[in-house]
């Protein structure tokens, strides 16, 4: 008696076939097969053991309806990390990849980007059945692009007519199986046939799919969109794959019904029912499944708009807030409520559902905003605490506020600009005066302005002066730097071209800034040179004083390795 769990043993054979490697009586998720499904496809994952890909499972819905993070899968897949609820629950090292599938009927030639979650806990599970139920740790919801829905179940017992099994046969592409039929108890398990459920699949527009090493774990599903079982595998009957009568093939589901008691077990890890039916009293014969619960809305509230809960249990309470308190005025009630801004910022917005199993809370952050910022809010760092520039220099500065979704703009008369990081602009000034001696006030016509998620500020102009040393007040020949940009030292020296008269003072002092002003090195009292470390900094502007005599010479230090 075996299931379909080995794929490869783990072997690296099996590696290199993994996508496109199952059989070519394959029918994708995405075919005319699979049109009634597109739900429930999205239940279903591919598992992955320590990187290789080994069974599949599907989300499963509990009688909470409070989007607990339930996976169905086969028991004799916890096989080669010897797991067991009882004895080693923790599947660290497992993954599980979420819509991976063609996006079409065809087979691709490229994988489709890998969705992929981290880490599952064993709850519950039961070899007399063979099902497996386990936690994640990650939820899916949490992750960018993938958008989970938890399948429904039937723990009635009856079979009814006709539906479907959707897989990932040899840790390939998603595939669907589809079956007209009503399985009946299993003729290929011996002892426990009753415990099992056998069918068989048909022949569809698109192919003859069927399960393969790999589809272990994979939900057999009802005409109703309801869980009846999960796939152990041929057991003692022939493994008939596409390369052979993939019309003879048969295949065996653990029972959801009889996992829902484990058989009876008095063991509460060894039975679905405490699980998906937290709730206590009398469960339900039948769920429907649901995707999963989420407040839609817009990402930026500029005026009064609708938020609303999606996919939550009917009938149940519901209760909003949003924080921090006095951002945004929320009106209405149930799951549909109206948001007014009245602050200006990011917020969340938490929606708590009372339900029998106790307060679900869902959350959705957004901004909101007001107005426009206004140009007294703007800050033009390092210009409004050092607005001395040079002709034909590059500055770096950063317009502030600053946050994730604020977008910048800028203008340069006299010069132009490269945006190198997200707020943090390199400008370079262009030399449109020939030579020395430059002019006191140098009107490099800089401006911003910044979008907050809602609409632009005002442009803000920056006044800006010529710095005294470009005209020579404090000696600008007189000091070599280099080199600039630094990597792991800068040097400092006394020009050898630059005579000292008799009675100088042969002394000069050096302060090394940040862009917020912070002094980052100091000292005083150099005779000819001096080399600073700027190893120990990070890429990016930094600036360099160097007062000798009754000047001062300031100069911009671009650290880069």
């Amino acid at each position: 008696m075996h299931g379909y769990r080995d794929i490869g043993m783990f072997d690296n054979s099996y590696s290199t076939k993994s996508f496109g490697g199952s059989g070519n009586c394959q029918v994708n998720v995405n075919c005319p097969e699979g049109a009634d499904w597109q739900d429930e496809k999205n239940a279903v994952a591919l598992i992955l053991v320590n990187g290789v890909r080994w069974c599949s499972g599907s989300l499963i819905i509990n009688s909470c309806m409070d989007d607990r993070a339930y996976f169905l899968t086969a028991d004799h897949c916890l096989g080669p990390v010897d797991a067991d609820e009882i004895t080693n629950p923790n599947l660290f090292q497992w993954s599980f990849y979420w819509h991976y599938e063609s996006p079409e009927c065809a087979n691709p030639s490229t994988q489709p980007p890998i969705l992929a979650t981290s880490g599952a806990v064993v709850v519950a599970n039961n070899h007399q059945t063979d099902f497996a139920l386990l936690e994640l740790i990650e939820h899916p919801r949490d992750k960018t692009g993938v958008n989970p829905y938890f399948l429904g179940w039937d723990r009635s017992g009856n079979a009814g007519t006709g539906g479907v099994g959707i897989h990932h046969p040899r840790g390939d592409l998603k595939k669907i199986s589809t079956y007209s039929g009503t399985p009946t108890n299993s003729t290929c398990l011996g002892g426990v046939n009753h415990l099992f459920w056998q069918t068989g699949f048909d022949a569809t527009q698109n192919g003859h799919s069927i399960p393969e090493p790999g589809s272990s774990g994979s939900p057999l599903i009802n005409s109703d969109s309801r869980v009846i079982g999960q796939l152990w595998g041929p057991g003692n009957c022939p493994a008939e794959l596409c390369n052979t009568a993939p019309e003879l093939e048969v295949v065996s589901y653990g029972k959801f019904d009889v996992s829902w008691t484990g058989s009876n077990h008095a063991d509460v890890r060894r039975r679905l029912d405490h699980w998906l039916h937290p709730g206590g009293g009398t469960a339900p014969s039948t769920m429907d499944g649901k995707g999963y619960t989420a407040i839609s809305g817009p990402d930026f509230l500029c005026s009064t708009n609708t938020f609303t809960l999606q996919n939550t249990l009917a009938g149940s309470t519901v209760s909003w807030s949003a924080s921090p308190a006095g951002m945004a005025g929320i009106s209405g009630s149930g799951n549909s409520v109206n948001l007014t801004p009245q602050g200006n910022g990011q917020v969340t917005l938490t929606a708590t559902i009372s339900t029998d199993c106790g307060d679900v809370e869902v959350q959705k952050t957004f901004v909101t905003a007001t107005g426009p910022i206004p140009t007294s809010a703007i800050s033009l760092e390092p210009f409004e605490s050092s607005p001395y520039v040079c002709p034909n220099q590059t500055f770096g500065f950063h317009p502030g506020p600053n946050e994730p979704w604020y977008q910048y703009e800028v203008q340069v008369v006299n010069g132009h600009y490269t945006e190198v990081n997200h707020g943090y602009f390199w400008i370079h000034f262009n030399n449109y005066i020939p030579s020395p001696p430059y002019p006191l006030v140098y009107d490099a016509g800089v401006s911003v302005r910044i979008h907050n998620g809602c609409s632009w500020s005002d442009w803000k102009p920056v006044s800006m002066y010529t710095e005294p040393s470009c005209a020579g007040g404090g000696c600008e020949l007189c000091f070599l730097t280099f080199p600039n940009p630094a990597d792991e030292e800068l040097q400092v020296h006394w020009n050898p071209q630059v005579k000292r008269t008799a009675g100088d003072d042969p002394g000069f002092d050096v302060q090394f800034y940040d862009q917020r002003g912070k002094i980052l090195f100091s000292q005083s009292g150099i005779s000819e040179k001096i080399s600073l470390e700027t190893r120990k900094f990070k890429n990016g502007f930094y600036y360099l004083h160097i007062r000798y005599k009754e000047g001062l010479i300031r100069r911009q230090i671009r650290v880069e390795r």
